[in-house]
């Protein structure tokens, strides 16, 4: 993150060049300040057709290899890819330029794609791809069970054709933002992105495909007498919903901090997330507990009832909202995904909040149909299976897949 009095907002809000989103800032260090110029793809693994799984990652590897960037510049996830760079600001310039550049077209020979597909084959056996289930039994049936790597098998079968099928449907002005942060001159860069960005082909932003089922029911982790892992899953969310998410994770992560560490001295250093997959998602809570994760689970317990019976929830969160606040002002991912799809800045959102809309909320999201955790196990014939063979890699999977994104 850059520190906010360093930086100048020239282009606090994206605006269009040659009809693709741009939001610019200066960095009031000049060209020795820390730069970074980040695009954002609108599509990702829940994009792909069936017979194309794995084809966004493979996709993003094909586009920065003639740049030979490497793991540290790209990213892809269930619902976007995205690419990006941290230069000082004398090089942001160009290093836009030539990313700008790299993702307007598929330029590549069947030879360097076959080798290409290699590396990503190699990656994805050092990642334990081979060894995990077809399904994470969590989100199984949806399209969001489905890891953004795609499988080996899926990666095997790819060809050329396929990733420039992919590149040509979402790869468009509509479907693509960009962010400069730390630019020495935002006038002078963007003077220079224009043509590039009016060679990119006319197109709208991709759908977000969504799951219409509601979950299923409780999912049980199995349990473990030092490791609490509580928290929600869900298939589908509203923007403003995500954003109520977000607080929760934040407000449990306090309340963890405050009343299972200082005044219990039962963890040490408790932590939320929130890990997005499209419009599903997870808000997992881990504790660390030596031995005493019964007791951190009836507080998780307590903490939730008190949440879902609070008739001012907003105050009851008070704690939470600026951090949220800032870190949703800092996501410049999330922010260009919202510019993409044309809906409201998360931050907007969450300034809109008040104790009706979050009581109503709170009523919609903490139920116990999308819990799981250490609870015993469901009764049904599927979970005890699931728990009875393959109880340690389903843990070993979610902290996989809790990371959200594999690194190109």
């Amino acid at each position: 993150m850059f520190p906010a009095l360093l930086l100048l907002a020239i282009g606090a809000d994206f605006a269009p060049v040659s009809d693709v989103p741009v939001r610019c800032l200066e960095n009031l260090r000049g060209k020795v300040g820390r730069a970074r110029v980040e695009i954002v793809v609108g599509a990702g693994a829940i994009h792909e057709d069936p017979d194309a799984r794995g084809v966004a990652h493979l996709l993003e590897h094909l586009l920065l290899r003639p740049l030979g960037f490497d793991d540290s510049n790209g990213a892809t996830a269930w619902d976007y890819t995205s690419y990006y760079r941290d230069v000082r600001g004398a090089a942001l310039s160009t290093s836009a330029v030539d990313l700008v550049t790299a993702l307007g077209d598929v330029a590549i020979t069947p030879a360097a794609f076959d080798a290409e597909r290699n590396v990503v084959l190699r990656e994805l056996e050092e990642r334990g791809a081979s060894f995990r289930f077809e399904h994470d039994p969590m989100f199984g049936s949806t399209i969001l069970e489905r890891s953004p790597g795609g499988t080996i098998d899926a990666v095997r079968r790819l060809e050329l054709e396929d990733a420039k099928r992919f590149h040509a449907e979402h790869y468009t002005k509509g479907n693509i933002a960009v962010t400069l942060s730390g630019a020495v001159d935002c006038a002078a860069i963007l003077r220079r992105l224009e043509p590039l960005l009016a060679k990119i082909p006319d197109g709208d932003a991709s759908e977000l495909p969504r799951v219409e089922a509601s979950e299923p029911g409780p999912f049980p982790l199995g349990s473990s007498e030092d490791v609490l892992i509580q928290g929600f899953y869900w298939y589908d969310a509203t923007p403003s919903q995500e954003v109520v998410w977000r607080l929760v994770a934040k407000h449990l992560e306090q309340r963890a901090l405050d009343v299972l560490r200082k005044e219990r001295g039962l963890a040490y250093s408790p932590s939320a997330q929130i890990v997005r997959r499209g419009g599903g998602g997870m808000l997992e809570l881990r504790v660390k507990t030596d031995g005493r994760a019964d007791e951190a689970a009836a507080w998780f317990d307590e903490e939730v009832s008190a949440l879902r019976s609070s008739s001012k929830p907003m105050s009851h969160m008070a704690a939470a909202v600026d951090p949220v606040r800032n870190a949703l002002l800092d996501d410049s991912l999330r922010i260009a995904l919202a510019t993409i799809r044309e809906e409201p800045a998360p931050e907007s959102l969450l300034s809109k909040l008040d104790d009706v809309a979050v009581a109503k909320t709170l009523e919609a999201l903490l139920v116990d149909r999308r819990s799981f955790g250490t609870a015993s196990p469901q009764s049904n014939l599927w979970s005890i299976l699931i728990l009875a063979l393959f109880g340690a890699v389903v843990v070993a999977v979610l902290v996989y897949l809790g990371k959200e994104l594999i690194r190109g």
